[in-house]
Formats: structure tokens, C-alpha cells, sequence
């Protein structure tokens, strides 16, 4: 479950990522696109303006030179430069850039041109005419060129500012994706991290044999199902201690039961012992160390009757044996004593 959710989220980010990523370069793209665009239209149209005025001024030199005296009219022939404006001309109205003023320019020029051309085809005779009409034709073509121009850095503008948008856009756009991402990220962090830190507790608190402790983690998850093995796990090992104790304890019972009754017949004798001994201070003494002996096995019985766990200490090398002072309290094991040595005394 917590991998299926895992997957689900990193391919949400991912994907995320993805069509934003996807998104930006089909933006961009669009967008150089038409910067292209209107600088191709732009050289375009320059380009054949300037034709035009190429062939405009080739003109304006042919009629100045009929003007001449001794030239003759005939040798005059402009019908290709004639041919090439119009096909200029029509490559300009075909441009996307010519807008309604530019677009009044290029078919003042066409007129101009079929004026021009039909003055050509009368001869020098109207010559001055002519030369007006060229005039005019270049005027034209200048103030077409500027149209054009100036239409361009417009059109230039807006996709610089279409540009400008989409920078921001994405700018924003891929801040709100990793802001999403860091705290998505955050979120898978916590998911984790918190109970990666209660199984551990768990772990140390169960190494310290407090075998009560449980987590508290409701996930169908696989982190749950960790938790669940655990609180089983402890209770079955505190059903266990329990059962041990609960033995020891009967045990406990038991002896203090049989050594009770032994120790006192024992002290009965002693006592008696006492009272024929008369003044003899040696066996007093024996008498006395008897009954103590007698009095820290009564105890010691007595605290297995306490025991509230098994607490274990070292007895010889490789040998245990059961710390009947750290069994019978609730402090932790940290507070009680590490080791315990025995110490065995004999009576003379």
C-alpha cells in the first residue's frame, strides 16, 4: 500500500513536471514562431521595395537620358523592369504584415505602375509625365517602406511582450509545481519519518524489557502492519513474563509455606537451646548467628513472594542467577544495579 503510494505520487510530480516542462517549449516555441515570422514578412517586404526602387531609379535614368538631345526614343525598353515591380508588387500584397495603410501604399503603387506603363507604351512624348509618375512611384515605395517597417517593430513588440508573458507564466507556473513538490515531498517525508521514529522507540523501549509499551499507529499500511507485529510481539512476550512471574510466585508460596513451618520449629528448638546453654557465652554466640541465618532465609523467601519481574544478575562466570532487589520493584533497569556478587559465609 505505502509503495502503490509512493509510485502514485513521485508520477503525479513527475508528470506534473512533464507537462509543464512540454507546455513551456510548445509555448516557446509558438512564440519564436512568430518572431520568425515577422522578420522573414519584414525582409520580404523590404527586399522588394527596394527592387521596386531599383527598377524606379533604372527608369528615371532611361527618360532623362531621352530627354538628351541625339537620343533616340526607340532604343528605350522597360518592359522587364516593368514585369519584375509588378511581380514585387504582388509579393507584397501576399505578406500577412501589410497592414490597411501599408496595404493602400502597395495598390497606389500598382496603379502607378500600370500608369507608368501605359506613358512607356505612348513614347517620349509624354516624358514629363512620366517623370512625375516615377516621382511619385518612389515617393510611394519610400513611404511604403517606412509603413512597413514601423509595422514590423509593432509586430515585433507584441511578440516581445507575448514573450515576456510567457516567461512569466511559466516563471510562476514552475514555482507553484515545486512549491507543490516540497511539500508533496514534505508530506512523504513525515509519512515516513514518523513512524520509522515510533518503531524504534518501540525497539529500545523493548529492549529494556518494558514489555507494555504500544504504538499507537492506526495506517493499512505497511508501517501498520510493522506495528501491529510489534504490539503482538510485546504482548505475547508480556503474557510470558507474566506466566513466568505468575509460576515464581507459586513457587514463592510454596517455600515460604514449607520453610515457614521449618523455621519455626527450628527457632522453637533454638530458643529452648538457649535457656539450657546457661551462661556459656560461645554458644550463645553460634545460637545467635543460627537465628539470623535462619532470619535472612525467611526474608529472602519472604521477597520471591514480591517478585514483580525477572531481573537477572551475574553468579559465577557463564552462570545466572535471579536479582531478587531489582525483581520486586517497577524502576527501570537502567536505575537498578548492573551486577550483583554473592557472598557465601560459612558458621564455625
Amino acid at each position: 500500500m505505502l509503495r502503490k503510494k509512493l509510485l502514485l505520487v513521485l508520477g503525479t510530480l513527475v508528470t506534473l513536471l512533464l507537462a509543464a516542462g512540454v507546455g513551456a517549449v510548445l509555448m516557446l516555441q509558438s512564440v519564436l514562431s512568430d518572431l520568425n515570422h515577422v522578420i522573414d514578412e519584414e525582409v520580404i517586404g523590404t527586399a522588394a521595395a527596394t527592387a521596386i526602387q531599383a527598377h524606379l531609379s533604372e527608369i528615371e535614368s532611361g527618360l532623362e537620358r531621352v530627354a538628351l538631345p541625339g537620343e533616340a526614343p526607340g532604343t528605350l525598353d522597360f518592359g522587364g523592369s516593368v514585369a519584375d515591380m509588378q511581380v514585387q508588387v504582388e509579393r507584397l500584397r501576399a505578406l500577412e504584415m501589410v497592414d490597411f495603410a501599408a496595404r493602400e501604399r502597395v495598390e497606389h503603387i500598382q496603379s502607378g505602375i500600370a500608369a507608368l506603363t501605359s506613358g512607356l507604351g505612348a513614347g517620349s512624348t509624354e516624358a514629363t509625365l512620366l517623370r512625375d509618375t516615377v516621382a511619385a512611384l518612389q515617393g510611394d515605395v519610400l513611404a511604403l517602406r517606412d509603413a512597413l517597417r514601423l509595422h514590423a517593430q509593432t509586430q515585433e513588440r507584441s511578440v516581445t511582450s507575448r514573450f515576456r508573458t510567457v516567461a512569466l507564466v511559466l516563471g510562476l507556473a514552475f514555482v507553484l509545481v515545486l512549491n507543490a513538490s516540497i511539500m508533496v515531498l514534505a508530506r512523504m517525508s513525515t509519512m515516513i519519518l514518523k513512524p520509522v521514529d515510533q518503531l524504534v522507540e518501540a525497539s529500545r523501549r523493548l529492549a529494556r524489557e518494558e514489555f507494555g509499551f504500544r504504538i499507537q499507529l492506526d495506517r493499512k499500511d505497511e508501517f501498520g502492519e510493522l506495528a501491529r507485529a510489534y504490539n503482538s510481539l510485546a504482548a505475547q512476550l508480556q503474557a510470558n513474563e507474566a506466566r513466568k512471574i505468575e509460576t515464581l510466585q507459586q513457587v514463592a508460596r510454596t517455600l515460604n509455606h514449607e520453610l515457614n513451618n521449618a523455621i519455626a520449629i527450628i527457632q522453637l528448638q533454638l530458643d529452648l537451646a538457649a535457656r539450657s546453654a546457661g551462661p556459656d557465652g560461645i554458644q550463645a554466640d553460634r545460637l545467635r548467628e543460627i537465628q539470623q541465618a535462619l532470619s535472612r532465609m525467611a526474608s529472602t523467601v519472604a521477597a520471591l513472594t514480591r517478585v514483580r519481574r525477572i531481573v537477572l544478575t551475574d553468579y559465577l562466570a557463564g552462570v545466572k542467577m535471579l536479582d531478587l532487589e531489582a525483581s520486586s520493584t517497577d524502576a527501570p533497569l537502567d536505575a537498578a544495579p548492573p551486577e550483583r556478587s554473592t557472598v557465601q559465609s560459612s558458621v564455625p
